[in-house]
């Protein structure tokens, strides 16, 4: 089963995993599942190793949860990449 994934930010925790922050357009995400990056053009799949949740506020006040998923198999190209294009127009998906 295919799960849609949109991302809107990715960063870095120091000491821990790499995050992208997004929301999910259809189905359910858990540990151990693979994300395809080359719909946002990173041409690899690579295993989810962390499922949180990010509490953000909005211009107006208004509080809203996003998703992060941790990784830890990006080269550094590959984060500068993410980091520097969120959010996409495109999403990835998960299985």
């Amino acid at each position: 089963m295919s799960t849609d994934f949109e991302i809107e930010s990715a960063f870095q925790i120091k000491d821990r995993h790499f995050y992208i922050l997004g929301k999910l357009l259809s189905g359910k995400i858990k540990e151990g599942m693979s994300a395809d990056f080359s719909p946002i053009g990173i041409k690899k799949k690579i295993v989810i190793e962390s499922v949180d949740f990010s509490l953000n506020k909005d211009d107006k006040g208004n509080y809203f949860e996003n998703i992060g998923l941790g990784f830890s198999s990006f080269t550094d190209d590959e984060k500068q990449f993410l980091i520097a294009n969120s959010p996409f127009d495109r999403s990835i998906s998960v299985e």
